[in-house]
């Protein structure tokens, strides 16, 4: 994020600094568009508490934080959107549709079946590409904690993954 942990100076500084890896942080996320929005939601929760962010090391933690609340606030809307439009697309379920899209459809599911707290921690990894220490310091967790919840979040994955190439070839 920028250049370290030298902390922001002021609002506009904090945007400079983070907007890259908050975005791409939530793009990871498998937001896609939707991540400028939610980046700007972001900011704009972060600019108006701006007085409480951290003069330390800690303004990362203190900005994911906030990322991850508005991450989760997104994908509870997204969900409950999503419910309602099911509800009413039923009957389109047997069109067929592009692999490109069958497969991003199985990596999203794959996603979803984590816990939000493993998805998290491997977007954060794989996706933002941030060391255990630093997720750890952005999530206020300790590093076992990162490392536990990636090593459940493979596991689990793999077994999702596996499940998916017997189904196919079955």
């Amino acid at each position: 994020m920028g250049d370290g942990l030298k902390a922001p100076h002021d609002a506009e500084d904090l945007v400079h600094m983070a907007w890259p890896a908050i975005l791409r942080y939530l793009r990871h996320a498998g937001l896609g568009e939707a991540a400028q929005d939610v980046a700007q939601e972001v900011f704009s929760c972060a600019i108006v508490r701006f007085s409480a962010c951290p003069r330390n090391e800690m303004w990362r933690r203190w900005l994911f934080r906030i990322a991850s609340y508005k991450l989760k606030e997104y994908r509870r809307r997204e969900s409950r959107v999503r419910r309602k439009h099911d509800a009413m697309c039923l009957e389109s379920a047997d069109r067929p549709r592009p692999h490109a899209v069958d497969d991003a459809m199985v990596f999203q599911d794959m996603l979803d079946s984590l816990t939000e707290l493993q998805r998290e921690v491997v977007v954060l990894r794989y996706g933002v590409g941030m060391s255990g220490p630093e997720i750890a310091d952005a999530l206020g967790v300790p590093v076992h904690s990162v490392s536990g919840r990636l090593l459940e979040a493979r596991r689990r994955l793999r077994r999702i993954f596996d499940q998916e190439k017997h189904d196919a070839a079955g």
